[in-house]
């Protein structure tokens, strides 16, 4: 592994993974640590810091450094402006929840949380389990009575934004998103409970597309040019969890290459909860990843992708359970899986979650199925 500074007017920098593996006979997966180790501005922190530059309304032309600190153009961070919504459900609870969420994964865990908690209110909001005003007492959710183990306080002002609750005597009785109009009161909410569901529903599902859009644009702004680092394998197929295109730019390889979640220049991308997690409300089945996949597959088989590769190196993943449905069959799958690590901390993070997702982790480590090697910074 070296360091290779170009002659370019950048100093891009060169990382050279080549003589770590034999070339060309496995398969290079990367997740956003690639993109990161590659100079973009791809960390949940940097979107978060973006839109919060935006949503606080500063002015662009009196911070210019900001957009060379994210390499983008004027005309880019105003297109991304037009598409920013303050009224967008995701964007609410992003900045309402700063100090929660740290990285990516975060977030797709608290997409779990958003969708189970509607899937939890929805599903007791059925017609046919109230026939009367006393029944009715019972099936309106206070969110101060839920389950903390599910419902934190993040959660209770997630509902509060969205729903109204009955009084106890019903002088206020009404259950509403506030985007639904008119409202609905207890003696029309039988008729329009269906409706009333199907709205809320609606509503997140275009919220999150919208959000989507807005992160596509982002990530298409700020990976228009050539990497500030290049990151080299020879390699027989790259598999990505990421959004772009950089391994192709850096690499070498032989046979083709995937990304599981979409590419933003096509408009498609992937953002998501695990494909393991059973609804009640159908609609709510738009958050799972492997819904969202079903408009990016295109006949892709992974089994027949990587059938004739025997070792695989991971770099930039954490190997968390959000994609635990691909990461554990691919763990099982090679004889041999090189995992790089950016330092010990991060190697036994790696090691926890692999242990989570896999059967044989311990005695594979013992047998050499798992390798870990350590990233080297430019």
């Amino acid at each position: 592994m070296f360091f290779i500074p170009n002659s370019t007017a950048n100093q891009q920098k060169i990382i050279d993974y080549s003589d770590d593996i034999e070339n060309g006979v496995g398969v290079l997966i990367v997740g956003n640590g690639y993109d990161i180790g590659s100079g973009y501005k791809t960390r949940y922190s940097d979107f978060y810091e973006f839109l919060e530059f935006i949503h606080l309304g500063k002015d662009i032309k009196s911070n210019l450094d900001f957009l060379s600190k994210y390499i983008i153009t004027l005309d880019d961070f105003k297109d991304i402006s037009d598409a920013y919504n303050r009224n967008n459900f995701f964007i609410n609870y992003i900045f309402n929840n700063k100090s929660v969420y740290g990285n990516w994964c975060d977030f797709e865990t608290a997409l779990l949380k958003i969708a189970k908690t509607f899937d939890y209110v929805l599903s007791s909001l059925d017609a046919k389990n109230f026939g009367s005003q006393k029944d009715y007492k019972f099936r309106i959710i206070n969110p101060n009575d839920l389950d903390d183990t599910l419902f934190s306080e993040e959660n209770r002002k997630l509902l509060s934004n969205y729903i109204l609750y009955a009084s106890d005597d019903f002088s206020s009785g009404s259950l509403i998103d506030k985007k639904v109009s008119p409202p609905f009161t207890y003696s029309n909410l039988r008729a329009n409970i269906t409706k009333i569901k199907k709205e809320i529903c609606n509503i997140l599902i275009s919220d999150l597309k919208e959000f989507k859009n807005l992160f596509t644009k982002y990530i298409q702004a700020i990976t228009k040019k050539e990497p500030p680092t290049k990151i080299i394998f020879e390699i027989g197929a790259i598999l990505s969890y990421n959004y772009t295109s950089t391994p192709e730019m850096s690499c070498s390889f032989n046979d083709d290459s995937y990304n599981f979640h979409g590419l933003v220049k096509n408009n498609n991308i992937v953002l998501g909860i695990d494909s393991k997690v059973d609804f009640k409300v159908r609609e709510l089945f738009a958050f799972k990843k492997i819904f969202q996949r079903s408009n990016v597959l295109n006949n892709f088989k992974l089994d027949d992708y990587i059938s004739s590769y025997t070792s695989a190196c991971y770099y930039g993943i954490s190997f968390d359970k959000n994609d635990e449905d691909t990461l554990s069959y691919m763990l099982n799958k090679f004889e041999k899986n090189y995992i790089y690590c950016l330092n010990e901390d991060e190697k036994n993070k790696i090691m926890s979650n692999i242990n989570e997702i896999v059967d044989d982790f311990l005695d594979g480590s013992m047998n050499g199925k798992y390798i870990f090697l350590m990233v080297k910074k430019a």
